[in-house]
């Protein structure tokens, strides 16, 4: 059993990355004098406010209080886990408290985070690389290939992702073959990137829940033809479930998914109805590192698979390193590529990916901290 925690003060940290990206993260101090970090959002449209103010008030309430245990946070704050699971924004700052005591908790016992998560200490974890993030300002078939072509040869990616189908829209009342007339551009980007990596190289392709039953079915039909990896998320499997699983019954590639769920739970009910094969837990959301790996793990005995979802700043990449090398047989982690070129500064000891992999550094707990000459030129912080 590990010493309690109690959580002393908190800050936050931003630090805009580009028009989409901005990376917002917390400091935590417990009452021993240790401190760590944790990311909250990544995206601008993911209500960073309420999020940062919803984790203040979670940590005044903690203050003072021992915490013997990550996961008696939720019933210490009074949540359940069903309004966790509806709560989007209380789900991320419960998941990064959760995170934060393991983190802290490794720290305090001299063991990196994977070792305290039940995982023997890995020099690196393999990543795979989402080119989505590098790709807002040019949406063509043509810069699809390159930025492919770019990631391979310059970090030694085996694994590519796109999320290539902005045009469509899946409404109720839609017709099949309009939603399917929508994808064509979709289709067009991912045909660029697969003939763009040659056959040695898996491509993934990530659906943003942009379809409806009917019209995943076909377009899954198209994706296997390409020799696609997996098929993520074509159905939204928070609300269609059901659909999720009959389209993965039918659909002739795997079928991924779960990245903003929250707790062990929605991942088993999705693994045990077959609505998908590999579950994606999102450290920021799920409920934080040890319920990562909790998710892991019971996945590979239920005889599906797990890939942590991350297309997130250094800080939340890191965590998940640890929660995917403590999970035995884990699937390559994301990483969101070329985003900016100075990302590996914001992290001492500075962020370490070659050959497709991400190099985690010595040293107890994260094993990491945000640059503060960095957070000086290019962030802004804050105490509540």
């Amino acid at each position: 059993m590990s010493d309690p925690i109690e959580l002393t003060s908190i800050e936050f940290v931003e630090i805009p990355a580009t028009a989409r990206t901005t990376w917002v993260m917390a400091r935590l101090h417990e009452a021993g004098g240790e401190h760590t970090w944790i990311e909250l959002v990544c995206d601008v449209k993911q209500a960073a406010a309420g999020t940062c103010a919803e984790l203040a008030a979670a940590t005044a309430a903690l203050g003072g209080r021992p915490i013997d245990d990550e996961a008696a946070v939720p019933s210490m704050l009074g949540f359940t886990g069903a309004e966790l699971e509806g709560d989007f924004v209380c789900a991320t700052a419960v998941s990064g408290l959760r995170s934060a005591v393991s983190q802290l908790q490794a720290t305090r016992s001299d063991q990196s985070l994977t070792e305290a998560l039940g995982g023997v200490r890995r020099d690196s974890v393999q990543l795979y690389g989402n080119i989505n993030r590098s790709l807002l300002d040019d949406r063509s078939p043509a810069a699809h290939a390159t930025a492919a072509s770019a990631t391979v040869e310059r970090w030694g990616f085996e694994i590519i992702k796109c999320t290539p189908f902005d045009e469509v829209r899946a409404a109720p009342g839609d017709r099949t073959s309009d939603i399917v007339e929508s994808a064509a551009p979709g289709l067009a980007r991912i045909t660029a990137v697969r003939d763009a990596v040659g056959d040695g190289v898996r491509v993934l392709v990530d659906c943003h829940s942009r379809f409806d039953e009917d019209s995943a079915l076909v377009i899954g039909d198209e994706l296997a033809e390409l020799d696609i990896g997996w098929f993520e998320e074509p159905v939204d499997p928070a609300s269609g479930k059901e659909a999720l699983a009959r389209s993965a019954a039918a659909a002739r590639l795997p079928l991924a998914g779960g990245e903003h769920l929250y707790g062990h739970q929605r991942f088993a009910e999705l693994l045990a109805g077959s609505a998908v094969e590999t579950i994606m837990p999102d450290v920021k959301h799920c409920g934080g590192v040890a319920e990562a790996v909790r998710c892991g793990r019971a996945a590979s005995e239920a005889g599906g698979s797990v890939s942590l979802h991350s297309p997130s700043g250094p800080v939340s990449l890191l965590a998940s390193a640890h929660a995917t090398a403590a999970v035995d047989g884990a699937m390559p982690l994301e990483h969101a590529v070329d985003e900016v070129d100075w990302r590996a500064e914001v992290l001492a000891p500075v962020e370490q990916i070659r050959q497709g992999q991400l190099w985690i550094p010595a040293g107890p707990g994260l094993g990491a901290a945000l640059d503060e000459e960095t957070i000086r030129r290019r962030g802004r912080r804050w105490t509540p």
